[in-house]
């Protein structure tokens, strides 16, 4: 063996034994640490009281032999847990742990639920949202931040829709900003109004960091800033409670045009469509080429339907998901739309 050999095999195995008697941080485990499982016990109709069974057991994999368990309960957006948020349970893979949650969730709102299981220090969580609007409540099993559905089946949809939409650019995220171009500092300015000095992240390279809502996220970025997420927050999915509550939006017939455009855009057609309101998927008031807007038509004055953006357009569809002639539009002049496309095949 030639003398370099020798000393990479050298190297090699001092670093090994440095690797045994050192001391340092076990790797955390990959994978699912328990089985568990949350659900309600019955669908939820309304807001108010609501049971969710869990039920959770260690798989054994990681904590060979430990039997004591932590479980905390933590809620959020204005989720009441009836009963103490921490306590310790005996559990093992064979014998699992199993309770009834009771929850009181409010009108109007997201909330959830996160329930964390912890076997010594390895610790997972799982979680749920509850999402009301007046007398409708959906239950989620996952984030709805970013929902966007296809056409719903029934009416009923249309308000927890319209409050997710809404919710979803109220999100708060923390993003660092290249500001070092006093151009970009005063289209900042101009949007966000003046940034407070306990903002700057990086002095000497003008950078910021701050918390701001996706919809002013999105006029950041139609005027070509440069923007990075931050670290998010730990364990509440990227959004900030504070920002959660949205009031329930007004009935269809009392809804105004948003996103700076006006209805005068789309005349009463013969066929009976007009523009009912534009919801907030289009935040900076524009049209943008590349970018999915949502907008509600009503045909005849009693059904809701929807366009979905393109870059040729826009495609119109009726609940029941056919598909009728495009709008389209002039990129140049985004708020100009022709109507002349706006017919019923």
């Amino acid at each position: 063996m030639s003398k370099i050999g020798k000393v990479i095999g050298l190297a090699l195995l001092f670093a090994a034994f440095l690797g045994v008697v050192a001391p340092g941080h076990a790797s955390p485990p990959r994978g699912d640490v328990f089985s568990y499982e949350l659900k309600p016990t019955e669908r939820p109709r309304s807001a108010g009281p609501v049971d969710m069974a869990f039920s959770f057991a260690p798989l054994g994999r990681f904590c060979e032999g430990c039997s004591e368990l932590r479980v905390t309960v933590i809620t959020d957006g204005g989720l009441e847990f009836l009963g103490e948020n921490s306590w310790t349970v005996q559990a093992d893979k064979d014998h699992p742990y199993s309770t009834i949650l009771h929850v009181n969730v409010p009108r109007d709102d997201t909330c959830s639920l996160n329930v964390r299981m912890q076997c010594c220090h390895i610790k997972q969580t799982t979680g749920c949202y509850f999402v009301t609007v007046g007398d409708s409540i959906e239950y989620w099993t996952g984030n709805p931040r970013g929902y966007h559905p296809s056409p719903p089946s029934s009416k009923t949809n249309h308000p927890i829709r319209d409050t997710l939409t809404e919710e979803h650019l109220q999100t708060e995220y923390e993003i660092e900003m290249d500001l070092s171009d006093p151009t970009h500092l005063r289209i900042a300015e101009r949007i966000l109004g003046p940034l407070p000095d306990s903002s700057i992240y990086d002095r000497r390279r003008g950078y910021y960091r701050l918390w701001i809502s996706l919809r002013n996220i999105i006029k950041l970025a139609d005027q070509q800033l440069r923007i990075e997420f931050a670290t998010p927050p730990p364990w509440d999915h990227r959004y900030r409670p504070s920002k959660d509550s949205v009031p329930q939006l007004p009935p269809k017939d009392s809804a105004k045009p948003q996103g700076g455009l006006d209805s005068k855009l789309i005349p009463n057609s013969p066929d009976g469509i007009s523009l009912d309101y534009v919801d907030g998927l289009s935040p900076s008031g524009e049209l943008q080429a590349d970018r999915e807007i949502t907008f509600c038509l009503r045909l005849n004055n009693n059904t809701s339907d929807y366009i979905i953006g393109s870059t040729n357009g826009f495609r119109v569809y009726s609940p029941d998901g056919a598909q009728w002639e495009q709008i389209t539009y002039d990129t140049a002049a985004a708020t100009k739309i022709e109507t002349s496309a706006v017919s019923i095949q």
